[in-house]
C-alpha cells in the first residue's frame, strides 16, 4: 500500500529509518550490519504489522559488500465488531485451560496487540452443545477469561481486554447434538476476538 509509515528501530531502540511506501508499496533504506532490526509498519484504519530481521550473522561471499533482505509486511483493516477465529484455540471436553498448540496463535494476538497500542479486544470463547445451558455459559466464561489472562501474563493492560462467554448459543456446527462428531463438536469449542470501542 502506497503512502504507508514504516519505521526501522534496534534491540536498544535505537531508530534506523523512517518513512513512507512510495506508490507501489514500497519501501527502501539501508541497515546497519550487527543488529537485531525491528520493521514496523503503520496507516491509518488498517493495523499495524511488524517483522524482524537478523543482520548479526550475515555471510559475505568473495566481493560481496551488499545484500537485500527483503520483508513483506501485510496491514489488515480494521472492522470494528467483526469476528476474527483464532486458530488452533480449542479446548478438550470439559476444560478451559490453554492446550500448548494455542501458544504460537496466543503470542501472535500479543505482537498485534503491542503493534497496536490504542485498540481493545473481546475474547469470546463458546462451548459445544452438550452440557446444561447455565453451565455452559460459566465454562465458556472461564474459557475466555484464560486467553484473557495469558495476555495479561504477556504484559497486555488488563483494561484493553474484554472475556464474554456464549455457552452453546453460537455454535458453527449444527449438528444434531447427539449424532455430532468429536471434530464437529471441537470446531464449536472455540475463542474469537473482535476489536471494540471503549471509552
Amino acid at each position: 500500500m502506497p503512502s504507508t509509515a514504516m519505521r526501522l528501530i534496534d534491540e536498544s531502540n535505537i531508530k534506523i529509518a523512517e518513512g513512507y511506501t512510495n506508490e507501489n508499496g514500497f519501501y527502501y533504506c539501508s541497515v546497519p550490519e550487527g543488529r537485531q532490526i525491528k520493521v514496523t509498519a503503520a496507516k491509518q484504519n488498517y493495523l499495524s504489522s511488524s517483522a524482524s530481521i537478523d543482520t548479526r550473522s550475515l555471510k559475505w561471499e568473495g566481493d560481496e559488500t551488499t545484500k537485500t533482505i527483503n520483508v513483506e509486511l501485510v496491514l489488515e483493516k480494521i472492522y470494528e465488531n467483526k469476528e476474527i477465529n483464532l486458530k488452533n484455540i480449542y479446548y478438550d471436553y470439559d476444560k478451559w485451560d490453554i492446550k500448548p498448540e494455542a501458544v504460537p496463535t496466543l503470542n501472535q494476538l500479543t505482537t498485534i496487540l503491542n503493534d497496536n497500542p490504542r485498540i481493545n479486544i473481546q475474547l469470546s470463547s463458546h462451548t459445544d452443545c452438550r452440557g446444561l445451558e447455565d453451565y455452559n455459559m460459566i465454562l465458556s466464561q472461564k474459557r475466555a477469561q484464560s486467553v484473557v489472562d495469558y495476555l495479561i501474563s504477556k504484559g497486555i493492560d488488563e483494561k484493553r481486554l474484554v472475556a464474554v462467554g456464549y455457552g452453546k448459543s453460537l455454535l458453527i456446527e449444527n449438528c444434531e447434538c447427539e449424532k455430532c462428531t468429536e471434530n464437529q463438536h471441537q470446531v464449536n469449542r472455540r475463542t474469537t476476538f473482535k476489536i471494540i470501542n471503549r471509552p
